[in-house]
């Protein structure tokens, strides 16, 4: 495999979905499938995550297999940019962010 990943420490992935629960977060963005993975596995109350990100916390994906694997997850409101890039990801971001502000 060309990837090796690293299973995330148990506290920051406690941390993060307290966040998103909370709605103490605008965004998250993943850049992986397996970073939805290991975000939902062996949690007891997937269905919490997946209503905060529904609901306040936008779920932002870096390609079509990581936005395809939050909408398996029941994610509706993925974001994703127009190429499969941190830095366009960066840059859309904060232009979607901007034009949402300037409608309030």
């Amino acid at each position: 495999k060309p990837y090796h990943y690293k299973v995330p420490d148990h506290k920051t992935l406690r941390s993060l979905r307290e966040e998103i629960i909370a709605q103490t977060l605008h965004t998250v963005i993943f850049t992986s499938k397996t970073q939805v993975q290991n975000l939902f596995n062996k949690y007891e109350r997937p269905e919490e995550i997946v209503e905060s990100l529904n609901k306040g916390v936008l779920a932002a994906a870096i390609g079509k297999v990581t936005a395809q694997e939050l909408e398996q997850r029941g994610v509706s409101k993925v974001f994703q940019s127009s190429t499969s890039k941190m830095g366009a990801m960066v840059v859309e971001l904060t232009e979607y962010f901007k034009q949402k502000s300037d409608r309030v």
